[in-house]
């Protein structure tokens, strides 16, 4: 038995697969198939039940699963208690946004490379769910997320500020001088939105749909310069965090009546160790000012 017929064996259960383990690990799948038959060859049991290419593990195929994670979980965990030992520079992925990206997150870095020299961080823009998930599959160690609609069972999280969304318009258009404005009254107004697979998109539109309203979408994006470039020659108007108009003096926020707010915050794997440059990072960017208090 060796660790990596585990782990093959493990990523095939996860993706009920072994075409997809084997396309996750980067390998053939007649390298994952022999894993599991040299398992099966050496404990003498069966794994799984094969019914029309699907795979379904058998009860024995079960408890050894779960052995068989159990035992990968302390492999990993001593490995990042040995390299916490070390004085090696580590690195740390993690998710941002990409509508926050580019207006907190230079100053996180500069600040937290300062303090802590010998972790380098890596920032990768995901929306919320896809940071999610990628968190989950390992392939980032954190995420910054709107929290109102990521579920994290399987993961640790931290609200770390508060936001809301408010209408932003060019200091010239006729609602400029609005001190509040309804979704009622935006019915009609031609929109420009997040893309239609991120959590502020879902915030809104949602809103929308409870209301009976069917809003007048012009174009979905994920970059605020487009955003902003539609708003200044009042094509359109959009929806804003409150928080990011501190670095946009050249557009008016409105406030929503009634608002709609959203969590923040950090997620990261649920596991018996979690690293050190994985503790510190949260500890800091907890602590840091990244949202103002705008609710």
């Amino acid at each position: 038995m060796t660790l990596s017929q585990l782990n093959y064996f493990c990523t095939a259960v996860q993706y009920n697969s072994i075409t997809k383990a084997a396309e996750k690990l980067f390998v053939s799948q007649p390298a994952v198939s022999g894993a599991i038959k040299e398992l099966e060859k050496e404990f003498s049991i069966k794994l799984f039940s094969r019914n029309r290419n699907k795979l379904a593990l058998t009860d024995e195929g079960l408890r050894f699963y779960e052995r068989a994670e159990a035992l990968l979980r302390d492999v990993e965990t001593a490995k990042h208690q040995l390299h916490d030992l070390g004085t090696a520079q580590t690195k740390l992925s993690v998710g941002i946004p990409p509508l926050w990206g580019s207006a907190f997150f230079p100053d996180l870095l500069h600040d937290f490379s300062s303090k802590y020299p010998n972790i380098r961080l890596t920032f990768y823009e995901y929306g919320s769910a896809k940071a999610s998930a990628l968190v989950q599959e390992k392939e980032l160690d954190v995420a910054l997320v709107n929290m109102s609609h990521v579920a994290p069972e399987r993961l640790h999280s931290v609200c770390i500020g508060k936001d809301c969304f408010v209408i932003a318009v060019d200091p010239s258009h006729p609602m400029a001088r609005r001190s509040s404005i309804s979704l009622e009254e935006l019915a009609d107004v031609p929109l420009v939105m997040y893309n239609t697979d991120s959590v502020q998109n879902y915030s809104v539109t949602s809103r929308f749909e409870k209301l009976g309203i069917t809003p007048n979408i012009v174009i979905y994006t994920s970059q605020i310069y487009t955003m902003k470039s539609m708003i200044h020659n009042n094509t359109c108007v959009s929806f804003f965090y409150a928080s990011l108009l501190q670095d946009h003096p050249d557009l008016v926020g409105i406030p929503l009546e009634p608002p709609i707010e959203q969590k923040v915050g950090l997620i990261w794997r649920k596991q018996r160790y979690t690293p050190s440059s994985t503790e510190a990072f949260i500890s800091f960017a907890t602590e840091y000012p990244l949202f103002p208090e705008v609710l």
